[in-house]
């Protein structure tokens, strides 16, 4: 109940959207709120873990994709481009990989659908499937 109540108050949050994209995780995981600090450290694997212990899985769009600029800029504080050298260094220093690449909105809404512990972005339009919710992402 408390989650359904919750699911409906989000789609009255413009909140939600985050500087043309939006933030979204699996049904199951009870990340509703959360800093732009706190979601630039998922994708940047600097921080790895929920607090249940599980292990984040950020996912990406592809580097074409204008929803991935603007993310990279309002989110990560930094140009795609700066967020791809810090990747190169980061898999070369500490031997991990970055966020899997997806296609698009729709392959980005599949995977976070069907794997708990994920978390990805999406363009403002994109219909949000049930056993996906957005995340209110504050400053």
């Amino acid at each position: 109940m408390y989650s359904a109540l919750v699911a409906i108050l989000m789609m009255f949050q413009p909140a939600a959207k985050t500087a043309g994209c939006v933030i979204v995780v699996n049904d199951n995981n009870q990340l509703y709120t959360a800093s732009m600090g706190q979601v630039a450290d998922l994708f940047l694997a600097k921080r790895t873990t929920w607090q249940n212990g599980s292990a984040v899985i950020p996912v990406d769009q592809m580097p074409e994709a204008q929803v991935r600029e603007e993310f990279s800029v309002a989110v990560l504080g930094r140009p795609l481009q700066a967020v791809q050298a810090y990747w190169r260094a980061k898999a070369y220093r500490e031997d991990v990989t970055p966020p899997t690449e997806l296609m698009n909105d729709q392959a980005v809404l599949d995977y976070v659908k069907t794997h708990p512990n994920a978390i990805g972005y999406v363009t403002p339009d994109a219909d949000l499937p049930a056993g996906v919710h957005a995340v209110v992402v504050t400053k």
